[in-house]
């Protein structure tokens, strides 16, 4: 099993690397598990941030719930 462990996803910038890269670097390296750590120090995740990475993680998993 392989799994990839990302740490410390930081603000917008962190955010938008995630969304942009995540689902090829788990193709590309044939990813079993994917586990992310975002960042809550003075940048604190708003509800947009988190309803942003929540669509991304429904992308990878194909989920249907809301």
């Amino acid at each position: 099993m392989k799994i990839l462990f990302i740490g410390d996803i930081f603000a917008a910038p962190g955010r938008r690397i995630v969304a942009d890269h995540l689902q090829d670097i788990i193709k590309a390296q044939q990813i079993d598990l994917a586990i992310a750590n975002a960042d809550a120090g003075a940048y604190a995740y708003t509800d947009g941030a988190i309803d942003q990475a929540w669509r991304a993680v429904q992308e990878l998993t194909g989920s249907g719930a809301s």
